[in-house]
């Protein structure tokens, strides 16, 4: 089952004029879920008045959900468990963090030098190269959090 934080908690919606908002959605452990997680990056950030991460940050969800999906639940079936969840904390005018967790503490990520002909292996070098600063961290309750900064530049 699929959930919203901000659907959840409505007194947390985020606006403009706050400083600091975040909100977090639950992901199903889907192919599908790497969509879902851009239309809600969109949508949190277009709220936010915080546009100009979307490019970089949906690239970055994007990959970062992806790996979740493929790497952390590698053979899907309607029987397994566990759940991805995606979280957006941003301070205006200071940073966009993105954090992916998954429930596989034993696959910590490591970017792959990919070759020209390999069809995949590029999804960390993506984060890396949009992302000011990326990492992750095993998660007390079981599984890693995957995560990545941005910061705005000048223009």
């Amino acid at each position: 089952m699929q959930g919203s934080t901000l659907a959840q908690r409505p007194w947390l919606e985020p606006s403009p004029a706050t400083l600091w908002n975040w909100a977090g959605k639950t992901l199903a452990p889907e192919p599908e879920s790497a969509g879902v997680a851009r239309d809600y990056t969109r949508t949190a950030l277009a709220r936010w008045g915080m546009g100009f991460y979307t490019d970089d940050a949906v690239a970055i969800v994007s990959e970062l959900v992806t790996n979740a999906v493929e790497h952390a639940f590698p053979h899907w079936d309607a029987a397994r468990s566990g759940q991805i969840r995606l979280y957006l904390v941003a301070v205006a005018g200071v940073f966009l963090r993105i954090v992916v967790t998954d429930p596989a503490c034993d696959m910590p990520p490591v970017p792959r030098d990919a070759g020209p002909d390999v069809r995949d292996g590029r999804g960390l070098a993506v984060v890396e190269a949009y992302s000011d600063r990326w990492g992750w961290n095993p998660v007390r309750e079981g599984g890693k959090a995957v995560y990545a900064v941005l910061v705005p530049h000048a223009p």
